[in-house]
């Protein structure tokens, strides 16, 4: 696979500083902690992903962002971002358990997401 489009290089460093600075504690209030880093991943198009997992149960819970694309299936958009949430412990035909199970966590992220995209932000790997 080629190397990550420069917006999508660009997108993950700006998450990945701000995971650092404040993400990360805002979600273990919920149970929650970042698992590994976030990175640039190929999933049918370029995303950026952050995958945390439960101080609970253990159960893993991911979210993919990736620029706008309003023919593709999001949970919700901000300004320039997609917000696809899955889990790699819920079967493919299961996956509208995630939501049941986790909706605490995933209406938080996508919050902080959409909070964070302001509408005066610029366009991905724009000057």
């Amino acid at each position: 696979m080629e190397n990550p489009p420069d917006e999508i290089v660009t997108l993950t460093s700006e998450i990945a500083s701000r995971f650092h600075e404040e993400v990360s504690a805002r979600f273990a209030g919920l149970g929650y902690t970042l698992k590994g880093e976030v990175t640039p991943r190929f999933f049918q198009r370029w995303n950026v992903l952050c995958v945390f997992e439960s101080e609970q149960g253990g159960d893993s819970l991911a979210f993919l962002l990736a620029p706008t694309n309003p023919a593709e299936p999001a949970y919700k958009r901000s300004k320039r971002l997609d917000i696809v949430y899955f889990s790699e412990d819920v079967a493919d035909e299961e996956q509208d358990l995630i939501y049941q199970r986790d909706r605490p966590m995933i209406d938080a992220f996508a919050e902080w997401v959409i909070g964070w995209d302001k509408p005066t932000s610029r366009p991905f790997g724009s000057p």
